[in-house]
């Protein structure tokens, strides 16, 4: 399985440079949560190198104690770290509390924390509990001291086989479909993002299932945007849509953990998929599930 940090990715795509991108500030989208129990939401943008967070925490009682913030790491990515971009102290204070905690709150399952401060800056204030894979998770900053200020970038990395915010966008024509070549047995999983306003839109792939082997392709996450509920899985024979239609409905959310294929797995061969659809912003996560013919039927083959 492949771990690459996704600002060290994106750095070496000279052709699509992507700078940093403020998901939240609380000088203009509010204070975050000061309530453990119903962390602020936050959202990554998977195009851009970092993900900042700019907030100002601490105070004179316990319901100004806390910054806490509520983020899923999609299908496909990790979490490689959160870096303390700036942090100016005030009242004679030196360090906050950062503490990470798996799920939607800060209350259940506790990862890890470090106290850091501007001596921390540019280090990991998760620095022995990251990377983490994908799921919710929430990080809790907690001061007593009125007024401490901050900047942290959330940085992701990629466990996927192939993900578009690593690796480049599928095609957007379906005769040329990125080329995923012959799939390996293990460590499968592709994320993307698909669609745009004005039209239908396309991510197209080819794959080429192996020798003695079928291939089934199991949705694994799909986060609906714009009021949509689906997007439209499409596979053909061979490369691009010249070839026979060999499976084509629409699948979302609710259908994450079941297959995309209404023919049953496909044999060895090379497939394209295309993905359809014509509202923006729908992400999605599978993987290809490889069965050995032989020896996932009870055979062996001897040698005398």
């Amino acid at each position: 399985m492949k771990k690459v940090c996704l600002s060290m990715a994106m750095a070496l795509m000279a052709s699509s440079p992507v700078g940093a991108e403020v998901i939240w500030d609380e000088g203009i989208d509010g204070d975050l949560s000061n309530d453990q129990a119903a962390p602020t939401p936050i959202f990554f943008a998977l195009d851009s190198t970092q993900d900042t967070v700019i907030g100002n925490v601490g105070g004179a009682n316990p319901g100004e104690f806390f910054d806490d913030m509520t983020f899923d790491v999609f299908y496909g990515f990790c979490l490689e770290s959160v870096l303390l971009v700036d942090y100016v102290a005030d009242g004679g204070n030196t360090t906050s509390g950062f503490n990470l905690w798996e799920g939607p709150d800060a209350l259940t399952t506790f990862l890890g924390s470090t106290t850091s401060g501007p001596a921390n800056i540019g280090q990991n204030v998760l620095d022995g509990t990251t990377p983490v894979s994908a799921g919710t998770y929430t990080l809790d900053i907690r001061e007593g001291t009125p007024n401490q200020s901050y900047e942290i970038d959330y940085v992701l990395c990629n466990e996927a086989y192939y993900n578009e915010a690593f690796d480049g966008d599928f095609s957007d024509d379906d005769t040329t479909p990125t080329d995923l070549g012959v799939l390996p047995l293990t460590d499968n999983q592709i994320s993307g993002t698909i669609g745009g306003a004005g039209g239908l839109f396309v991510d197209a792939l080819s794959f080429t299932v192996p020798t003695g082997f079928t291939a089934d392709v199991i949705l694994r996450a799909y986060v609906a945007a714009g009021g949509n509920d689906t997007s439209g899985f499409n596979y053909y024979e061979g490369v691009g849509v010249g070839g026979a239609v060999v499976s084509s409905a629409s699948f979302g959310a609710t259908d994450i953990g079941t297959t995309t294929l209404t023919t049953g797995p496909l044999p060895e061969g090379t497939y394209t998929l295309v993905l359809l659809e014509g509202t923006e912003g729908q992400q999605y996560g599978f993987d290809f599930q490889l069965t050995d013919l032989i020896y996932d039927n009870g055979f062996e083959l001897i040698v005398r």
